[in-house]
C-alpha cells in the first residue's frame, strides 16, 4: 500500500450526528461556552479529539522539556474528512483514523455537566503538570511554566513580516509555507535545529487530515510566529503542537516538530 510521510495515529470513529467539519466556524465567545464531558482516566489525545469534534475548540500545545521522555500528550491536530452515508433519511459520518494515544502515566479524568471552558481546561492542565493555559486569537494555548525550552519561546515570539496561503490551498500548505519563511529559516540556522516537517503514515489517513482543503486563504502581516499558528488554526480548525522529537543520528542536530 502506498505510504506518505506523515505522523500516524488512529482509531475508527463513528459520528452519528452531523459534524460540520467543512463549515466555516462563526465567531463566538468561548468564555461563555458550556461543555459536558465525562471521561475516566483517558489519554489526552482522546479528550482533545472529543472537544475539537463536539465543541469545535481549537488547541495549541507547547511541550515542556520535562515531557520529552513520553508521548502521552500527543493529539490529532487535524480531524479527518468524513465519508458520508445516507440511510432512511439519516446522515452518518464515518471518520477513519488510527490511534496510538497512551495514558499509562498521565491519564485525564473529567466529570462536567454544562461547565465553563475555563473549569474544563483548569482541570485538564492541573492533571498534566508543568503547564498553564490561556485563550489567544480564539485558540486555547497550553504552554509550559516549568521546563520551558527557551528556543521554543523565542520561536513563538519571532516576528513574521508576511505569511500567506493561497485560496484553494490545503492544510498541508500551511506547513510547506512555514518552511519557506525567511525568518523561520534564519531561526533554524541560528539555533542549529532540524525541523521535522514530514509525517509518516498511510496515504488515505494523511490525505484525510492534511489534504483537506481550506475554506479560505490566509494572509497575515507583521505577526508573531504564535499568531501564524493560532490564526492559521482558526481557519483550518483543529490544533497545533510544538515539540522536541529527538536527535538526528547523522548530523547530531536536535529535531523539532511543528504539527499544524
Amino acid at each position: 500500500m502506498k505510504t506518505h510521510k506523515y505522523i500516524l495515529c488512529g482509531v475508527t470513529v463513528i459520528l452519528l450526528s452531523v459534524l460540520s467539519i467543512s463549515a466555516q466556524p462563526t465567531k463566538r465567545d468561548d468564555k461563555n461556552l458550556r461543555i459536558t464531558i465525562n471521561m475516566e482516566k483517558q489519554p489526552l489525545g482522546t479528550v482533545f479529539q472529543y472537544l475539537m469534534e463536539k465543541y469545535e475548540i481549537s488547541i495549541g500545545f507547547e511541550q515542556s522539556i520535562l515531557d520529552r521522555n513520553h508521548s502521552e500528550y500527543r493529539f490529532h491536530t487535524n480531524l479527518a474528512t468524513p465519508s458520508n452515508t445516507v440511510s432512511n433519511g439519516k446522515l452518518t459520518l464515518t471518520t477513519t483514523t488510527r490511534s496510538s494515544f497512551e495514558a499509562s502515566s498521565h491519564p485525564i479524568s473529567l466529570a462536567f455537566d454544562d461547565a465553563s471552558l475555563s473549569d474544563v481546561f483548569d482541570t485538564i492542565v492541573k492533571q498534566m503538570d508543568n503547564y498553564e493555559w490561556k485563550i489567544d486569537d480564539g485558540v486555547v494555548n497550553i504552554y509550559p511554566v516549568v521546563g520551558r525550552d527557551e528556543r521554543f519561546e523565542k520561536l513563538l515570539n519571532l516576528k513574521i513580516s508576511k505569511f500567506t496561503v493561497k485560496e484553494g490551498g490545503t492544510v498541508e500548505d500551511i506547513t510547506l509555507n512555514i518552511v519557506q519563511l525567511p525568518e523561520f529559516r534564519a531561526f533554524i540556522k541560528d539555533t542549529e535545529l532540524y525541523f521535522m516537517y514530514v509525517r509518516v503514515g498511510m496515504d488515505f489517513d494523511i490525505k484525510a487530515r492534511y489534504g483537506r482543503g481550506l475554506d479560505k486563504g490566509i494572509d497575515l502581516s507583521n505577526v508573531t510566529f504564535r499568531e501564524v499558528l493560532n490564526k492559521s488554526t482558526k481557519i483550518k480548525r483543529g490544533g497545533w503542537i510544538l515539540r522536541w522529537k529527538g536527535v538526528a543520528k547523522q548530523s547530531g542536530k536536535e529535531i523539532i516538530d511543528i504539527d499544524i
